[in-house]
């Protein structure tokens, strides 16, 4: 299947999302692009198939103001930030929230922001060395072995888990994307 378009109503603008929905869905997921790209890296690399199959429902956003995001609206990172979280709180149960490279960034933000993030995936996360990692909600932290924009971290924080794809470069999921999708269904599936 493929993810469907939905519109979200936020301070007189209009903003897309894509979405795929479970009947008995056991987990939220949104997911979050890095600046290179919009939501359809995830459809790309075939995990949206996959997240299916385990009854998640999936939301992903086009991040408004990166280049190829179909949200064409620049707003700040505030506003960024105030649109995800009224999002989420629209729905109003718990999140995972996976973010890609700036994606993660504002992950990270968010997670600060809202009670109904839980856990975090972050992939190639940009700006890691301004937060304090104890501070964070548990995460799963992703990078490619080759990753020369992101900056990786040791993580000695036991709530936190950590992977190193070999011979991948920062967007380390398009490198692998078998391996990269096994090691966040396994995730996902530890907190079910």
């Amino acid at each position: 299947m493929s993810l469907k378009e939905g519109k979200y109503n936020f301070k007189n603008n209009t903003f897309l999302y894509y979405y795929s929905l479970s009947s008995q869905y056991k987990l939220n997921l949104l997911l979050l692009h890095g600046y290179s790209f919009n939501s359809s890296v995830w459809e790309k690399i075939n995990i949206i198939s996959k997240l299916e199959r385990l009854n998640i429902n999936i939301y992903a956003f086009d991040i408004p103001g990166f280049p190829h995001s179909r949200n064409k609206e620049d707003i700040s990172l505030d506003e960024k930030l105030d649109l995800l979280n009224s999002f989420i709180n629209r729905i109003g149960e718990p999140f995972v929230v996976l973010g890609a490279s700036a994606g993660g960034f504002i992950a990270i933000k968010l997670s600060f922001l809202s009670n109904l993030v839980s856990n975090l995936i972050l992939v190639g996360a940009v700006g890691l060395e301004t937060i304090n990692i104890d501070e964070l909600k548990p995460s799963l932290f992703i990078w490619g072995e080759n990753d020369n924009i992101s900056k990786q971290i040791e993580i000695t924080n036991k709530k936190h888990k950590v992977y190193i794809l070999s011979n991948a470069s920062h967007a380390c999921y398009l490198d692998k994307p078998m391996e990269f999708n096994d090691i966040v269904i396994r995730y996902l599936l530890s907190l079910s």
